[in-house]
């Protein structure tokens, strides 16, 4: 008799030792792609800009374009498990460990930003972010934290305001300064 516990490979894993499809990620998969399909139909309802207020981009380009990105790698989801077996490692020996509590802090700190952009406004929110997040996480290194919390909301900033045109929300602060 075998009284060895379950070590998370095979059947009892999600997969059966010579499946093609993860079970699991497969429903995971899918989950993720109808709940991206739906969002990606909700973006045909926006409507449309006034072309004296178009900003070079539609209201649907960008959403659709990271729905569509989305969906393209949740095909692969089902079977990244072979990639990692090739490797050696089992993909589900992580799973039977709890979720920590930094992702559900993490997930707090990220609504809570959603809440103060329209207040504080968009570049000040990422400078903010980007110092704190890092910090959240353990960086300890604050010269590298304050190049990125600088550099990074530059970047974007040359990238959405001034190539393609979108207009930042102004918040406070870009009231203080017009």
């Amino acid at each position: 008799m075998d009284d060895k516990p379950p070590t998370g490979r095979g059947e009892d894993a999600g997969h059966p030792v010579s499946s093609l499809i993860h079970r699991t990620d497969l429903v995971l998969a899918a989950l993720i792609i109808g709940i991206a399909a739906f969002l990606y139909y909700a973006t045909s309802t926006f409507g449309e800009v006034a072309p004296l207020l178009q900003q070079g981009i539609t209201p649907a380009f960008f959403p659709r374009v990271i729905l569509g990105f989305i969906i393209t790698l949740s095909l692969f989801l089902p079977f990244e498990h072979i990639m990692h077996a090739r490797q050696g490692k089992n993909l589900d020996d992580d799973r039977a460990l709890r979720i920590k509590p930094i992702t559900f802090i993490t997930a707090l700190f990220l609504m809570t930003v959603l809440v103060i952009m329209p207040y504080l406004g968009t570049i000040p929110t990422m400078v903010l972010s980007c110092a704190l997040f890092p910090l959240l996480w353990g960086e300890r290194r604050f010269g590298v934290i304050a190049l990125y919390a600088i550099g990074f909301p530059a970047l974007v900033s040359i990238m959405f305001f001034k190539i393609l045109k979108v207009i930042p929300i102004p918040g406070i602060i870009g009231y203080i300064f017009r």
